[in-house]
């Protein structure tokens, strides 16, 4: 492959198509690499982290979780994001 100021010249059918596999290759891996950390960004702010009051039994609500298993889910899905206080009914 020769450059010349403006233009790319091959030698060859087979350097040509090689040089545009690499290219591809090259531009998957940066798109893969956006997407990926744009999932990243995105999926922080999905979840909610838990801080404050909280209830096992009772009725079902927002601050209310039916069992402990419930309320650990939450927990472990979303995280802490200040006090949690956590009242057993």
């Amino acid at each position: 492959m020769q450059t010349n100021s403006k233009k790319v010249v091959f030698a060859s059918r087979c350097e040509k198509n090689h040089f545009y596999f690499l290219m591809n290759i090259v531009f998957l891996y940066r798109m893969r690499k956006l997407l990926l950390t744009g999932f990243c960004l995105i999926s922080q702010g999905l979840f909610a982290q838990l801080s404050g009051n909280y209830t096992i039994g009772g009725t079902v609500g927002a601050t209310n979780f039916a069992a402990w298993s419930d309320f650990t889910k939450a927990i472990s899905t979303s995280g802490v994001s200040g006090n949690v206080a956590v009242t057993v009914m």
